[in-house]
């Protein structure tokens, strides 16, 4: 007896509320099984069926788009996640100590090709970026400064805001011009020499001219300070 007022129960709230029964549909149609039938348990006691959602509570037509597509076309759902993930991973702006540890690594696997023992200091607050021990056993301190690719134009090699507090035969500075894709090698007394400190004690350098016919360039009196395999530094 108990088991017909069940099935009489069942049957009856079928009839009341067919639009929460499941049809048989394929795996990948669970979202919108799920999606339909909140919207439907929304509607329920709504005669025309058409009970007036939240316009959040609605699927958006772009949604139905890519379901249709992906419903349609299997092929392009590799497309589709593709680029869902590279608006996930789109650049943001590079503050100037990301960029300027950037230069540091890359210079620095520029002298590991050249064959350099380097070593890298724990801090850098005194200038050192690294060091070099060169084959006579002699420690030279190097001291990195790059320039973006960014800059404004004509700007390829101007260097700012250079803090030399010594100038000595071992302390070396590398600077990087990346538009040019050049790497120069001074030492801090060939430095000092060029150029003269602002009011704050501060050196600043342009190593690049521009003109129609060569574009972004070194200037000739610098060209001999150019390196591509750091050998000045072993002497």
């Amino acid at each position: 007896m108990v088991v017909i007022i069940v099935m009489v129960i069942i049957m009856a709230l079928s009839a009341t509320v067919p639009n929460l029964t499941w049809q048989a549909r394929r795996p990948s149609d669970a979202g919108d099984i799920l999606q339909e039938n909140s919207l439907r348990t929304l509607s329920i006691g709504d005669k025309g069926g058409r009970n007036k959602l939240p316009k959040k509570a609605r699927p958006a037509k772009a949604n139905a788009r890519v379901r249709d597509t992906l419903r349609d076309r299997p092929s392009a759902v590799p497309n589709i996640c593709e680029q869902e993930m590279c608006n996930m991973a789109k650049p943001t702006q590079k503050g100037p100590q990301q960029t300027g540890k950037q230069f540091e690594y890359y210079v620095i696997s520029r002298m590991l090709d050249a064959n350099l023992d380097v070593y890298l200091p724990v801090v850098d607050d005194h200038g050192v970026d690294a060091v070099v021990k060169t084959p006579d056993g002699a420690f030279q301190e190097i001291q990195i400064k790059g320039c973006s690719r960014d800059k404004k134009d004509g700007n390829a090699a101007l260097f700012a805001d250079i803090n030399c507090d010594k100038a000595c035969p071992n302390y070396w500075f590398v600077f990087y011009a990346e538009r040019l894709d050049t790497l120069l090698l001074l030492s801090s007394k060939e430095l000092t020499r060029l150029v003269k400190p602002d009011t704050k004690g501060k050196l600043h350098i342009k190593f690049n001219g521009k003109n129609r016919e060569k574009g972004e360039y070194i200037l000739e009196q610098y060209e001999k300070y150019i390196t591509t395999d750091f050998s000045r530094l072993c002497g």
